[in-house]
């Protein structure tokens, strides 16, 4: 049976949930990854702090709505 668009659209949110799990959160790797941003896109490092901090919400958001969407 064929997965509905709404599985899909879930099924794809949680590779991009995982994916992002691999972005750290503080530390020396953080940093690098703000450097090099910062480099390539010419964006300040508080916007782009401000997309990390926002990724990682919108992880944590995600994955508590899927959570309690399972339990139903």
């Amino acid at each position: 049976m064929e997965k509905s668009i709404a599985e899909k659209i879930a099924s794809d949110l949680e590779k991009i949930s995982r994916a992002l799990e691999n972005i750290p959160a503080q530390g020396f790797m953080r940093q690098l990854l703000i450097i090099y941003l910062k480099e390539k896109t010419g964006l300040g490092k508080g916007k782009i702090e401000a997309v990390l901090d926002g990724i990682s919400e919108f992880t944590k958001e995600f994955q508590k709505e899927f959570r309690e969407s399972e339990e139903e």
